[in-house]
């Protein structure tokens, strides 16, 4: 986690803006950026498990739905 790679940068934003897809929870997936609750909750997903992946505790929180 000490060092930063552009591609990986560019992956992340390429998959949360939807021009890439990416396999949440064992489906491939499309992030739609404005497209509503269900991609908000894709989007958490994916930076969840990709935290995950570093190592790092995360915890789930239900924000308001109201946006």
């Amino acid at each position: 986690m000490n060092q930063t790679n552009l591609d990986s940068l560019v992956s992340h934003i390429r998959i949360l803006s939807g021009e890439d897809s990416v396999v949440i929870n064992d489906s491939p997936v499309i992030v739609t950026p404005r497209g509503g609750f269900f991609d908000n909750y894709l989007a958490a997903d994916y930076i969840k498990n990709k935290l995950e992946s570093f190592g790092l505790e995360t915890y789930d929180h239900e924000g308001n739905k109201k946006g």
